[in-house]
Formats: structure tokens, sequence, C-alpha cells
């Protein structure tokens, strides 16, 4: 009977379809076992770094405090001494009305404190030049920046700063279009 014959031989050959199928599926596994090491591995890696930062990331809300504590006192501390070279350059002397006096102290304890965190030397620049943006300081230089942006402004002293400050700080851009004053 040719359908018993036909019959006969589609299942021998998927039972051989089967066993080579069976035995790639073996191997298959068998490749995976070395990736499982690896990821493991990558996983322990994992588990030691965090384990290395986990205390520090504790004592961030310590160091936050301290840092805000530490400003404070230097915004306390700003209208009481003598100004700094740079203050007196981009934001003049202090100023004798309350409010310009809250803006000048302000702009003098955050760029006091970027620069004591940074290390900054030079008298005559306040913020240094702009680090790059995997830098860890870049967040607290914008924010600095902003800072004395803002005081420059509000204390109306643009027109008193050099080129290279005005740039840094983004004062010499028309409306952000790129266009120099």
């Amino acid at each position: 009977n040719p359908f018993v014959g036909r019959r006969r031989y589609q299942l021998e050959h998927d039972f051989h379809q089967t066993a080579r199928d069976g035995s790639r599926a073996r191997r298959d596994i068998r490749d995976l076992e070395p990736d499982l090491a690896a990821a493991d591995a990558e996983v322990g890696k994992r588990q030691a770094r965090v384990d290395r930062f986990q205390p520090a990331h504790d004592r961030r809300p310590q160091l936050q405090h301290s840092l805000e504590g530490d400003l404070n006192a230097r915004i306390a501390m700003a209208g009481e001494e003598p100004a700094p070279l740079w203050a007196l350059q981009v934001l003049g002397p202090r100023p004798a009305r309350h409010q310009a006096e809250q803006v000048w102290d302000q702009a003098v304890g955050v760029v006091e404190q970027y620069r004591a965190i940074a290390a900054i030397a030079k008298l005559d620049h306040p913020l240094g030049p702009e680090p790059g943006l995997l830098h860890p300081n870049e967040t607290r230089w914008r924010g600095a920046a902003a800072t004395l942006r803002w005081a420059t402004v509000e204390l109306d002293r643009e027109q008193h700063l050099n080129r290279q400050v005005r740039h840094d700080l983004g004062l010499d851009r028309s409306d952000g279009l790129g266009i120099s004053m």
C-alpha cells in the first residue's frame, strides 16, 4: 500500500528530525550555561559596586544639611567680611539698600561656596571656566552661574562685566539666539 509506505517514511523522518532538534536544543542549553555564569558574575560586580557606594549614598542627607548650613553661614558672613576682588569687579561694592544687600549677599555666598568646593584661586574670575557635562562640579557651576547672572541683572551690573564673564554667564546672547552683543 503506497499510503502506508509514505506514512511510515514521514514518521521516520519526523522521528529523526525530532531527535536532531532535541540534540540542537541540548547544545543550545549548554551554550547558555557560560552566559548564565557571566550574568551571575556581572550581577556580583554590580552588587559589589552598590555595597561600596551605599554608605556614601546613606550620608547624602547629612552632607546636604552640612552644605546648606555652610551656604547660610557664607551668606550671613558676606556682608560682614571684606568683599572678595571678584565680587567687587562683578557685583560692585555691597549696596546700602536692604533688598539689594540680600541679593548681593546671596550671590557672594553661593559663588564663594562654589569657589571653595572647586578650589578656584583666580581672584579676577568668579567661577572659572565651565566644567564639562560629566564633570562632578558641572551642576554646582550651573547653579552658581545662574545665581550670579540673576544678581548681576538685579543689581544692574551687566554692563560692568568683562567679556569672558559675560560669556560664561550667558549674558552675551540675545534671547538665546546666539547673537553676540
